[in-house]
């Protein structure tokens, strides 16, 4: 998870939508989800960020995604 300028958003809130799990990003704007081989959507949103919605097509064990979330106006 970045901003526009592409430094790490720590403490961002990510909730995989279908069940309603959520996650916090880390320091370097890192998170992890367990879910299953598919096509999901994901809504984050972070204190003085806009919210955004992701989706995200799972293909393997491990998919890796960068998501840019803006500032809030």
């Amino acid at each position: 998870m970045v901003d526009a300028s592409g430094a790490a958003i720590e403490d961002a809130r990510v909730r995989l939508d279908a069940n309603s799990l959520v996650e916090r990003t880390d320091r370097r704007g890192r998170f992890c989800l367990a879910c299953p081989v598919n096509r999901l959507t994901l809504t984050v949103e972070a204190e003085g960020h806009g919210t955004v919605t992701y989706a995200v097509e799972l293909d393997g064990a491990t998919t890796q995604v960068r998501i840019t979330l803006p500032l809030s106006h």
